[in-house]
């Protein structure tokens, strides 16, 4: 997964927004952005089902066909886990650009820090490290917890059972569908 296209291609997206949707004088965006990425994990969370210890339907909604009520359409296949990842993916790091920009942090030294951050964030469970994320997401503005968000949420990825590829094609595919959203006023 090449990191360092998915910032800039979320930079140009909040570029896009700040446009679009200018700031209030005093506004708090960062901890929009905070509640944001919490809303965003939490429905990941709710896609992946594990959690629901009293359910009997407990596998991930990983396949969901889409059809056309007109017919006019082919059936679509997607991926809701997928796309909840990387819902919260686009969170992530919109987060590291505010914080790289707030701190001055130099985008290939955060990129090599939040890589080597991965390496040794690993929990045991998919249930932990949703709880991990949470934890370091809501600890943001106490301390620097940004790499260790990064790198538990990369885990989640992999602990999710999705590829480096399949994470880098839905973001970019969502990146192009947020784009057009504010293109079309939503």
């Amino acid at each position: 997964m090449d990191l360092a296209k998915l910032f800039n291609m979320q930079r140009d997206l909040m570029e896009h927004i700040e446009k679009e949707h200018p700031p209030e004088p005093g506004e708090d965006r960062f901890n929009k952005r905070v509640l944001a990425l919490l809303v965003e994990v939490g429905e990941c969370a709710n896609e992946w089902r594990g959690f629901k210890f009293w359910s009997k339907d407990q596998k991930p909604r990983t396949r969901l066909i889409d059809k056309d009520p007109h017919g006019q359409c082919a059936p679509i296949e997607t991926n809701p886990l997928l796309e909840e990842y990387v819902d919260g993916l686009h969170c992530v790091i919109d987060l590291g650009i505010v914080l790289s920009d707030e701190f001055y942090w130099d985008l290939e030294v955060l990129i090599k820090d939040i890589t080597q951050e991965k390496l040794v964030q690993k929990e045991e469970n998919i249930t932990d490290t949703f709880t991990l994320i949470f934890y370091h997401a809501a600890m943001m503005r106490h301390d620097d917890y940004y790499g260790q968000l990064f790198g538990a949420y990369l885990n989640l990825g992999e602990m999710l059972g999705f590829t480096w590829e399949q994470i880098e094609q839905a973001y970019m595919a969502k990146n192009a569908i947020n784009h057009h959203r504010l293109e079309s006023g939503y």
